[in-house]
């Protein structure tokens, strides 16, 4: 029981870890595209 919940909490620790770092990504580019125009 106890390694599911560890199973569960790493998942989602990288779900939202990869959510922030695609925010990040589109940031960037935006501020590239934003910087050129």
């Amino acid at each position: 029981m106890i390694t599911k919940k560890v199973y569960d909490f790493l998942t989602r620790c990288i779900v939202v870890t990869i959510n922030v770092v695609r925010r990040l990504l589109n940031r960037i580019e935006i501020k590239r595209e934003g910087g050129m125009v």
